[in-house]
């Protein structure tokens, strides 16, 4: 390999989190680019994280069921989730349509009984989905 001494060296450094169980707070995720673990929001009110979240990549699911929330705007600079979705035991659910910011789910996000969840216009640009087969979607 040939490398010429004017060049600068470059190193890449992401931050990777384990989200915490239980997610009591958004602000735990502020300066993670790679979060590991579900994110998990259950019968209650999360609060805004006290800073945008970077952009970041999600290993782990994304469950959102029966909570007072008002709106999941902190999912706004998820870029790719990723997990088979059999993995995400959430039950009966409606999977999203009209995805906007994520641009790429590996697996299923289900949202379900938010009855103060209004608006989810900022999932339209979800670019590609691979739910797996019709056997891993499959929910009990």
């Amino acid at each position: 390999m040939c490398r010429s001494p004017n060049l600068p060296k470059f190193e890449v450094m992401i931050t990777e989190c384990q989200v915490p169980k239980p997610l009591a707070s958004l602000d735990d995720l502020i300066d993670c680019e790679s979060l590991h673990g579900d994110i998990v929001l259950k019968e209650g009110t999360l609060r805004p994280p006290r800073e945008p979240l970077k952009l970041f990549n999600l290993t782990g699911c994304v469950v959102v069921k029966n909570t007072k929330v008002e709106n999941i705007d902190f999912l706004r600079n998820l870029q790719v989730q990723e997990l088979p979705s059999w993995l995400c035991e959430n039950g009966d659910a409606t999977p999203l349509q009209h995805l906007m910011t994520i641009t790429k789910i590996k697996g299923v996000l289900h949202v379900m009984d938010n009855e103060e969840l209004k608006d989810l216009s900022f999932f339209s640009g979800l670019k590609e989905i691979d739910s797996g087969s019709e056997e891993q979607r499959r929910f009990t």
